[in-house]
């Protein structure tokens, strides 16, 4: 059901949403721009390069890793929420974990963990794809586990007790009956693990993986700038056939929730559930404990005098400052996006979706140098904290537009109708009725890209102002150089501050329930 508002409030909410994705879109536009000045030499060497090889190893790393983390997250938010798996909040907690980890500081505890010398036997690889696959789908799961999760408790458990009525087991009334309820959740968050997986460069670096990401970073530190356009300019192209994808799978149906739902039916595991609790203390172990512990065993050996704490807080806090700017940030640049995908859906609204998802699949040196670009002939804006947000929203915008544009969709129109009918003006019945139901969705969004922002290392590092250090710089300048017990420090006080708005995501999400039931 398409929203009626005045011609002003449709005018002024299209050109928001319009401004965002044109925002969205300008590194984009900066490899179309720098690619068209190539001369016959310069595609000739872009032909000879490998690139249909780093295109496969890229597109099939980010496919590959984005199926692992739908067989891993699906099964583990079902246990969490329709199982009496003992301690179930406890191991949601603990299972979204990983979420706090940099990829970097997962490569390289990997790497101390079961590398030569490490703390454990070398039983699995730590060089190459295979390397990056594990490593990788260990450090996102929890984009699919966290929103299948949600969408399972919201599901309203009759319509699975109906179908079991009709004769169906319960395995087949999860197959034919939920599975289809939490698609859009599922397909979501794998979009996501895909995009992160593109992107991602400190985890393919450490890791020996050659992807596109670490040939992009060679041919830009090559000087070469018309090479790492065109690579660049195929990775968007992917990008956008995963999107394409995903909206297809998705789909546009709407969720709306009119009453109260009672808790959803636990499924006895029986004779399972000793199995289960100790495979999923393996599993924990494996994505959390292991990269704790080898960060414990290197802080145990870093230095902790009063000066090394002083400076670990003082980075602490401008981490903290500029990552709570780009939360706010993408969150009010999402809202209109979100809202015209989902109350006014249609092709002009699904090029503007696609079109903010470009720059999350795009690497951080990407879209730094696109805005250094931008900013040349604007001194005070080179090297500016307000260039640094913008670059993290273009980054970023997706994770909190998902969220905001599911709390939308769970929300009925006719609500904000009612409120209209009553004499409400369409941005009162927005204030009022509409903006405090998917205020749980906007702040989880907000919270996604802080979690994101705080573990961020390319953009930063082009784009910091001056005298602005984040505890990402200063782990990675360590680990470049080889002084792991010193990165150790700022690597747990990254984990540490990381890991609250992660457990903060947990009840934002819970209390997104109690709000919309």
């Amino acid at each position: 059901m398409k929203t009626r508002y005045p011609g002003h409030g449709v005018a002024a909410l299209w050109t928001a949403a319009t401004l965002v994705a044109a925002a969205a879109l300008m590194p984009a536009v900066y490899l179309v721009v720098r690619a068209s000045g190539a001369d016959s030499e310069a595609l000739a060497s872009f032909q000879r390069m490998r690139t249909l090889e780093l295109t496969g190893l890229s597109a099939g790393l980010a496919v590959l890793v984005a199926l692992s983390a739908l067989a891993i997250g699906l099964p583990l938010a079902w246990l969490t929420t329709r199982s009496d798996l003992p301690g179930r909040r406890v191991w949601t907690a603990v299972l979204a974990a990983p979420l706090a980890i940099p990829s970097y500081v997962g490569a390289y505890t990997a790497i101390g963990a079961f590398g030569a010398g490490g703390l454990l036997p070398p039983v699995l690889p730590v060089r190459g794809f295979v390397a990056a696959w594990w490593v990788l789908t260990l450090l996102t799961y929890p984009y699919v586990l966290l929103p299948v999760r949600a969408a399972l408790l919201r599901s309203p458990p009759a319509v699975e007790e109906t179908a079991r009525s009709l004769g169906l087991s319960p395995f087949q009334a999860l197959i034919r009956v939920v599975l289809p309820q939490v698609r859009p959740a599922a397909a979501s968050g794998a979009l996501l693990v895909a995009l992160y997986v593109l992107s991602d460069f400190g985890a393919v670096a450490l890791l020996d993986c050659d992807t596109f990401t670490a040939a992009i970073f060679s041919r830009f530190e090559n000087a070469d700038l018309m090479g790492g356009a065109l690579y660049a300019l195929v990775l968007v192209a992917v990008c956008l056939l995963l999107v394409a994808f995903e909206q297809r799978v998705r789909g546009s149906h709407s969720l709306y929730v009119r009453r109260a739902a009672r808790r959803p039916t636990t499924q006895p595991l029986g004779r399972w559930k000793i199995p289960t609790t100790l495979a999923c203390g393996a599993f924990a172990s494996l994505a959390v404990g292991v990269p704790l512990a080898v960060l414990g065993v290197w802080a145990s050996r870093g230095d902790f005098s009063s000066d090394a704490l002083a400076a670990t807080g003082a980075l602490s806090w401008d981490s903290v400052k500029v990552s709570s700017l780009a939360a706010l940030a993408t969150a009010v640049a999402a809202l209109p996006i979100a809202y015209v995908a989902a109350r006014r859906p249609g092709w002009a609204a699904t090029l503007l979706d696609r079109a903010a998802h470009v720059g999350f699949a795009l690497p951080g040196l990407v879209i730094a140098l696109s805005l250094v670009s931008l900013s040349v002939g604007v001194r005070w804006l080179y090297q500016s904290l307000p260039l640094l947000i913008v670059a993290y929203l273009v980054h970023f915008l997706p994770q909190s537009l998902g969220s905001t544009r599911s709390g939308l969709l769970q929300v009925d129109p006719q609500l904000g109708e009612a409120a209209r009918s009553l004499g409400r003006t369409p941005l009162g019945a927005f204030r009022s009725v509409t903006l405090p139901l998917i205020a749980p969705a906007i702040v989880a969004g907000a919270l996604l890209v802080f979690l994101t922002t705080m573990k961020e290392l390319p953009t930063t590092l082009l784009l910091h102002p001056t005298g602005l250090d984040t505890l990402a710089i200063r782990m990675w300048s360590y680990i470049e150089e080889g002084f792991f017990a010193e990165a150790a420090l700022p690597a747990v006080a990254l984990v540490v501050f990381a890991g609250l708005p992660t457990l903060a995501l947990l009840l934002t999400r819970r209390a997104g329930r109690k709000t919309l039931a």
